[in-house]
């Protein structure tokens, strides 16, 4: 039936009404405007809109390109070799600059029309990349058949199709559902326990899928619905009483459990929130568990009309019930504003197909449910496939949709996708290239020095709570300076100072800050624990006394000083350098990839140079607890927004983050904060950017037209960023959205054999660099589908690529594919290629900080999902509304460092 509700406005709507028809070329009229000499050109507004698909600009063998201005250039009629090559190269100049001038510049939403895929190049012409490959992948959808669909049954209002359910007749959009499903939105997870996994502690995995229907093509005459299934596990409470669970949880009986206040705690921890069952009552209820107080239902008294009397005194008058444990604490409910009733543990049942908050599942129980999430492709097919037959999904076995005349293929869909080759990362001295495949073997050695050492002067060394000795933390230090010297940086040993200090002691650890702001490069922190509570508020000083931090804990620093850590030091040096202004490499196109007459230069400079490359990645609160979901409680804590930006290379980044109103899905506050992008890259290259790449996460398909917004506020900066410029100021803009929580899955069609009898992820995964832009994605956005990390367990998930905001002229989809695989290499902080360009994962490292930031202020070492209404909160000054508080609250909190601080 959800099902149903999914394809329900897609046969309610034609194809020219689903996908737009193309619109007439509007026809430009030149007028002429008496503009002030020195004021600045007004921008043209611009219009959303998401055009029907035109064909894809790519160089005619003639020489001229229509898409482009330099297309439209005619050849000079003299001969090429009489002329030199500079005076060649002038006049084509000088006919651009008069295009450019005489083109009005415009701004769109969408992609034109891509036409069919042909492997092994991308156009062969001046400035092309090869493919060094392509693949055919299987992606985690099936077709639907909706041609013997009737007219939506009469468009639902005549003749109601029926069908035959225990010998009645049945209305075939009405009724319940016949399977077994715990559902969350579109989320599915069986309800039989057959397949259940036990992780301990009263809790299990259970298997389900997310689906949803999309239609995907190459054109809106092409386009096909889609089912598509993903593969979902999760933690689940098992249903048992709440006595059994705590025996569970404790591995103790629970009167004896609960005698100790650290066990108490637990368990309460574990029970608030959960919904619970009566087992005593007539007519038994349900309820959630605000929480346990420590009476027990022998002491606990309340009122009743006939006088006070204990909760255990009352079962057994009103229940005729003698309690087994009259001495364990009470279940509370809160009655809203009427008080609480309370619930002798020994009568409540916790209901089944309630999920376990993330919060409530960390130490061994994260690791079992991360090596049960973990499926190969092969493995993750089998589990759809088995998804699909008991939803009852295809071969025709669902009433609802055969009762409308759907049908649905029983294979998954198949699709043509390239190989796009890796980038050559540069050192100072040398660079790697990648094999004539694409692939590259990223191994550093120690004689390899980075793109940029950085200069180190003195270094203030903390031990906190006695972690390591003195010795011991010199040797540690000693290794990174040894280690840091052959690469290019300039450190010494005999420039640290130990300090010890206490985690407990806030006062103390603010002092020794603010003793070392502007006369240490870096404040090195070392901790018993890799997750130590200390961490956020180290972090909280870096941004408030502006000195950089670094944390590394006992077993990292013992490992980096003893043998078989290189790696280990590896890792410590990478952030070391970064953070304290170097650059650990660089990227460029590898000649590898280009096709004859083309050159690194040539390409490099038309997708990096003049680039600023720009990071957005927005935090939301977690949810809600069950009550303040029950009570309609608003969300009081912030979305954090991470914001980074290239100053220089395409891997030197900066960025720093702001907060804004909870949930809120748009970003806010850019005209406050843009400038200071557009001043630190002015700083560094002495111009301003003449285009600005913008990848955006955080953001659905319907919220696409806001985006446009977005781009606005950009531009509006920009125009006022003549003081720096000289001279007007309009960048050309373009945003791509970055979804990386898809359901998109995509895998080899056909699986190599097994090496010896065993099948290793990276073996049965598409490769780094697979890229798919026909076939399976929207028909009529500017999209593709990417997967550029290296898979190593499990099934690597690919994100989706969508350009939904761009000045004219276009970035050709194969630049925006390759700059996007390039970026994705270029993370300072691994010797593998991410999921997202590096300049997207700095800035959702940025929106983690502020997080950090936000609930080290409030005084939290919580993860943020405790209940909303009894988290400590900020307050709003005298007179102060919304908007000031976050601008203050950002200027408070944000940390103002220009290094890479947050590597």
């Amino acid at each position: 039936m959800d099902l149903l509700d999914n394809i329900t406005s897609m046969m309610n709507t034609t194809s020219k009404e689903l996908f737009g028809k193309p619109k007439p070329k509007p026809v430009l009229k030149k007028e002429v405007k008496a503009e002030p000499a020195d004021g600045p050109i007004a921008a043209p507004k611009p219009s959303f809109r998401i055009p029907k698909k035109t064909a894809n600009v790519q160089p005619s063998p003639s020489g001229t390109m229509t898409g482009s201005v330099l297309g439209r250039c005619q050849p000079s009629s003299s001969p090429l070799q009489n002329r030199s090559m500079d005076s060649c190269r002038m006049e084509v100049d000088e006919r651009i600059k008069k295009e450019l001038k005489d083109e009005p510049r415009g701004y769109t939403i969408g992609r034109p029309m891509k036409p069919e895929y042909k492997p092994a190049v991308d156009a062969r012409s001046r400035c092309d990349f090869i493919v060094p490959r392509t693949l055919t992948i299987e992606m985690n959808g099936v077709n639907m058949d909706l041609s013997r669909a009737p007219e939506f049954v009469n468009r639902y209002h005549i003749n109601i199709t029926k069908v035959k359910r225990n010998n009645d007749e049945k209305d075939a959009t009405r009724g319940p559902k016949e399977d077994d499903h715990h559902v969350f939105a579109n989320k599915f997870f069986e309800g039989r326990v057959d397949n259940d996994v036990g992780l301990g502690e009263g809790k299990c995995v259970k298997s389900g899928f997310e689906k949803n229907v999309r239609f995907l093509g190459d054109s809106a005459e092409t386009a096909n619905p889609v089912l598509q299934i993903d593969t979902k596990k999760s933690p689940f409470y098992r249903g048992q009483s709440v006595l059994d669970f705590i025996r569970e949880l404790t591995e103790r009986d629970p009167e004896d459990a609960l005698r100790s206040k650290p066990m108490r705690l637990k368990v309460a921890r574990e029970l608030r929130d959960l919904v619970v069952s009566t087992t005593h009552q007539e007519k038994n209820t349900w309820f959630y568990i605000h929480g346990i107080v420590d009476n027990s239902a022998r002491n606990q008294m309340f009122e009743t009309d006939q006088g006070e009397i204990s909760v255990e005194q009352y079962f057994k008058e009103r229940y005729k019930r003698n309690l087994r444990y009259p001495h364990l604490p009470l279940a509370a409910e809160r009655k809203g504003g009427k008080g609480f009733s309370f619930y002798p543990l020994e009568v409540l049942c916790i209901e089944r197909g309630q999920r376990v908050d993330n919060k409530k599942l960390a130490g061994k129980l994260t690791d079992k449910m991360i090596q049960q999430a973990r499926m190969l492709p092969h493995q993750m097919r089998d589990h759809n496939l088995r998804q699909l037959h008991q939803a009852s999904l295809i071969n025709c076995r669902n009433e609802y949709l055969s009762a409308f005349g759907i049908r649905t293929s029983d294979s998954f869909v198949k699709s043509e996708a390239k190989v796009l080759s890796a980038p050559e990362i540069k050192y100072k001295s040398t660079s790697l290239q990648p094999d004539r495949s694409g692939a590259l073997q990223w191994r550093t050695n120690p004689s390899i020095q980075f793109y940029q050492p950085a200069l180190v002067k003195n270094v203030s060394l903390v031990i906190f709570d006695r972690a390591v000795s003195d010795g011991e933390a010199n040797e540690f230090y000693g290794a990174l300076a040894r280690a840091g010297r052959q690469r290019g940086i300039s450190v010494q040993e005999n420039n640290v100072k130990v300090t010890h200090l206490s985690s407990e002691l806030d006062s103390e650890i603010d002092e020794h800050f603010r003793s070392c702001a502007g006369k240490v490069s870096m404040i090195m922190c070392i901790t018993r624990e890799k997750k130590d509570p200390v961490h956020d508020f180290i972090k909280l000083l870096e941004a408030r006394h502006k000195v950089l931090t670094q944390h590394v804990c006992k077993q990292t620093a013992l490992a980096c000083s003893g043998r078989g850590g290189a790696k280990t030091l590896e890792n410590v040096l990478l952030k070391f350098n970064v953070k304290n202004g170097g650059i650990n490499h660089t990227i460029s196109a590898a000649r590898a990839a280009l096709g004859g007459g083309t050159t690194q230069q040539d390409i490099n400079g038309r997708l990096f140079n003049g680039k600023m490359f720009v990071g957005f990645e927005l935090s939301h609160a977690a949810a809600q607890s069950f009550y303040d979901r029950q009570v309609a409680e608003k969300v009081k804590e912030p979305t954090v927004v991470g914001f980074s930006y290239s100053v220089g290379q395409p891997t030197d980044y900066s960025g720093f983050w702001w907060y804004q109103e909870p949930r809120l899905h748009t970003v806010q506050y850019l005209r406050d904060h843009f400038r200071r992008a557009f001043v630190d890259y002015h700083k560094k290259n002495k111009r301003l950017p003449a285009e600005i790449v913008v990848y955006r996460s955080g953001t659905s398909e319907g919220e696409f037209a806001e985006v446009e917004n977005e781009a606005n506020e950009i531009r509006a900066v920009a125009e006022k960023m003549s003081d720096l410029n000289g001279r007007p100021y309009r960048p050309k803009v373009t945003i791509i959205v970055a979804q990386t929580n898809s359901n998109y899955r995509i895998m080899p069609a056909s699986l190599p054999p097994a090496n010896g009898g065993r099948v290793r992820a990276s073996d049965c995964n598409v490769p780094s660099g697979t890229c798919a832009d026909t076939g399976i994605t929207h028909p009529r956005l500017r999209e593709f589908i990417m997967t550029s990390q290296q898979a190593n367990i499990g099934t690597s998930r690919p994100t989706r690529y969508t350009i939904v905001v761009e000045d004219k002229p276009q970035m050709s989809l194969t630049d925006a594919e390759h700059i996007t695989h390039f970026l994705c290499h270029g993370h300072q902080q691994s010797t593998l290629p991410t999921h997202v360009p590096a300049v997207l994962y700095a800035a959702e490292n940025l929106a983690k900080r502020g997080r950090a930031a936000w609930k080290a202020k409030l005084g939290e070492n919580s993860d943020g999902a405790s209940s909303s209404a009894s988290a400590p909160q900020f307050r709003l000054a005298d007179g102060e509304d919304q908007d000031a508080f976050y601008k203050r609250i950002s200027q408070e909190l944000m940390n103002s460092l220009p290094n890479h601080y947050f590597a």
